[in-house]
């Protein structure tokens, strides 16, 4: 009998001791919802506005499959240097642009 009334009295101080960092939290959780509340209202402004991201700087396309690509590019521009009719495709290229 005196064991079980002296595991009764651990369990109910335990029970306490619960109830009591229970208190607490919710004390704590109050507190943070009110400080949370004036944060939101004293920092309202309108959206802010995205930083621009960094310009990055140009890869070099050098697949030669492209069109596009630097080097097809440059052998295009060569060939067409070392053309005589190069007179020709300026002008062409002025009636374009």
């Amino acid at each position: 009998m005196k064991l079980i009334m002296s595991q009764l009295m651990t369990m109910n101080s335990t029970i306490v001791k619960l109830q009591e960092q229970l208190n607490d939290r919710d004390n704590i959780i109050e507190q943070l919802q009110q400080s949370l509340a004036t944060l939101m209202t004293s920092t309202q402004s309108p959206t802010p506005t995205p930083q621009p991201l960094a310009p990055q700087p140009p890869q070099p396309n050098t697949d030669p499959s492209n069109p596009w690509s630097n080097k097809t590019q440059v052998h295009h521009l060569r060939q067409q240097l070392s053309s005589p009719s190069l007179s020709q495709d300026h002008q062409k290229t002025q009636a374009v642009a």
